[in-house]
C-alpha cells in the first residue's frame, strides 16, 4: 500500500510516519522529505537548523529544485509497492495513493511542541513556524496552483493532532487502513 502522510509544520507527520513504519513492518519503505532536506543542507554546508535560510535562496525557491523533489516522490511511489510518503505535497503528487492523510493542529500547539523538541523558546518556535507555513503555502500556491492545507478534497483523512499523541494518531491511521482493506 502507498500511504501519504502530510501535515502542517509541527503537526507530527514525521513522528507519525516513523511510528507507522515500525508498526507496518520491514516490508515497508519510507520517504521522509525532512530527511532529504537535511541531506541537501549537509551537501551545501548548511546546518539542518539553518535549512529555512536555504529555502529563501534562489536555489531553494527555484522550480528546478522543487521539481527534482516532486519527481523523487513520484519515482519512489512508482517503484515501491509498500511505502509511506512523508511529504507535504505527496497527496497531490501521488493522487492514486491508497490512503492520503493530512495532520493539522493549531499554531500554538505546534509551537509548544517545537519549542520542546528544539529546546528553544515558545516565541521563537511560534514565529518560525508561522513564517514558514505562510511562506510555503504562498509560494507553493503560486508554483503549483493549490494549497496543501485548504484544498482538502485530496485527502482521505484529516486528523487534528491537538489532543492526540503520535501513537494514537498512528492507531487511527492503521484503523482506517484496516477498514479500507475490508471494503
Amino acid at each position: 500500500m502507498r500511504i501519504t502522510v502530510s501535515g502542517q509544520p509541527g503537526a507530527g507527520s514525521t513522528t507519525t510516519a516513523e511510528i507507522l513504519l515500525k508498526r507496518l513492518g520491514n516490508k515497508y519503505k519510507i520517504l521522509t522529505m525532512g530527511e532529504i532536506f537535511k541531506q541537501m543542507a549537509r551537501e551545501r554546508g548548511v546546518s539542518p537548523g539553518e535549512l529555512d535560510k536555504f529555502w529563501q535562496t534562489a536555489e531553494g525557491k527555484s522550480e528546478r529544485t522543487h521539481h527534482y523533489l516532486d519527481d523523487l516522490t513520484r519515482r519512489m511511489a512508482a517503484s515501491e509497492k509498500d511505502i509511506i510518503l512523508n511529504c507535504k505535497l505527496a497527496a497531490f503528487q501521488v493522487p492514486d495513493a491508497d490512503l492520503k492523510v493530512l495532520l493539522v493542529a493549531p499554531l500554538e500547539v505546534r509551537a509548544e511542541r517545537k519549542s520542546k523538541s528544539d529546546n528553544t523558546s515558545y516565541q521563537v518556535a511560534l514565529d518560525s513556524l508561522g513564517k514558514r507555513e505562510k511562506t510555503e503555502r504562498a509560494e507553493w500556491k503560486k508554483m503549483y496552483g493549490y494549497d496543501y492545507i485548504s484544498d482538502v478534497e485530496q485527502y482521505d483523512i484529516i486528523i487534528n493532532t491537538k489532543t492526540w499523541t503520535a501513537e494514537k494518531v498512528a492507531d487511527m491511521i492503521l484503523a482506517a487502513l484496516e477498514s479500507r482493506n475490508k471494503r
